[in-house]
């Protein structure tokens, strides 16, 4: 028999790998409460290990970060004129 009550039920938990990082499926995160919910998001990486990225992904995230460094550089010599 239910709760009448659905807070009376326990929420579900789920547990974020620290060796494989990755957020729940919908339907888990669909039955997770809004407190278990920032806990997961806290948990999870804001960025993957470099050794978990796939090698596209690596590849453009070092060409973004060359082209943000170069985007800076020439900002930096553009205000020194």
């Amino acid at each position: 028999m239910l709760p009448r009550d659905m807070s009376q039920l326990p929420q579900a938990r789920y547990v974020v790998d620290p060796d494989h990082p990755r957020a729940p499926p919908q339907r888990v995160w669909d039955a997770l409460g809004a407190e278990e919910r920032a806990r997961v998001v806290r948990e999870l990486p804001v960025r993957l290990p470099e050794q978990l990225q796939a090698e596209g992904e690596r590849q453009r995230a070092e060409a973004a970060e060359r082209a943000l460094a170069e985007l800076r550089a020439k900002a930096s010599r553009k205000r020194r004129r």
